[in-house]
């Protein structure tokens, strides 16, 4: 029988197996991105209910861990956190969609990361716990995913450096160097949400056309970066949310 572990988790999706079942991908504290089939839980009278399996769940599981399989199994599991106005809020369902997707198609690592796992988990308790404007949270979020996936900007813009090389990472004087760039004026705002927090995101005012330019932009820098990134469509939702 193999060991069981105690560890936290964040649903980011799951797909239907069989009748009842599903396997779902959750992004562990203790072992990273993981697939556990859960069985019989699409059943009414479950032991564990379905709802637990929804984007952006916060868990706290105990696991069949075995280092031979790739798809493993949960002995039990509740939520962690419940969330007091995230499944209430359209823009907060919104911003939750977008950033499990995100996720989705960002991480592939199976080991233990605990920044990573800390930042996500966090910052999902704070949209939740958020009681001002969110419009800019995704775009917070999206600055410092960054730094944990291995291409953080570096934020040298001055008035001499106005042009962001994506391929590069950093701020130029011209398109001297090769490679895809973001322009002004929208790099001054670039630069100003790299200098931000959740807790000062309210200070970007930003219209609803420069919030999905940016938007657009980072999604680009994502994908120059990440190739998988370049599938994500949540954020069509958001255009709409904010528009």
């Amino acid at each position: 029988m193999p060991p069981l572990i105690h560890t936290r988790g964040i649903a980011l999706h799951h797909v239907k197996y069989g009748e009842t079942s599903i396997v779902a991908r959750i992004y562990t504290e203790r072992f990273g991105l993981q697939s556990y089939m859960i069985k019989g839980v699409r059943n009414r009278k479950a032991r564990i209910p379905y709802t637990l399996f929804q984007a952006g769940s916060l868990l706290d599981m105990v696991v069949y861990r075995n280092e031979k399989n790739t798809l493993q199994h949960l002995k039990d599991v509740r939520c962690e956190h419940v969330y007091a106005t995230a499944l209430q809020d359209v823009r907060k369902i919104s911003i939750l969609l977008f950033i499990t997707d995100i996720l989705s198609k960002t991480i592939r690592e199976e080991e233990h990361n605990q920044g990573l796992f800390d930042f996500i988990y966090q910052s999902l308790v704070r949209l939740d716990l958020t009681a001002g404007p969110v419009a800019n949270f995704h775009l917070v979020f999206l600055a410092h995913l960054a730094r944990f996936l291995g291409f953080e900007p570096r934020n040298n813009y001055s008035d001499h450096l106005r042009y962001f090389n994506m391929n590069e990472g950093e701020f130029y004087a011209g398109k001297q160097n090769p490679g895809l760039y973001m322009e002004p004026p929208l790099t001054e705002i670039f630069s100003g949400l790299l200098r931000s927090g959740f807790e000062t995101m309210g200070a970007l005012q930003l219209s609803s056309s420069e919030r999905n330019e940016l938007l657009g932009k980072i999604l680009e820098y994502y994908g120059v970066h990440l190739p998988l990134a370049r599938d994500i469509k949540s954020h069509l939702i958001l255009r709409e949310v904010f528009g």
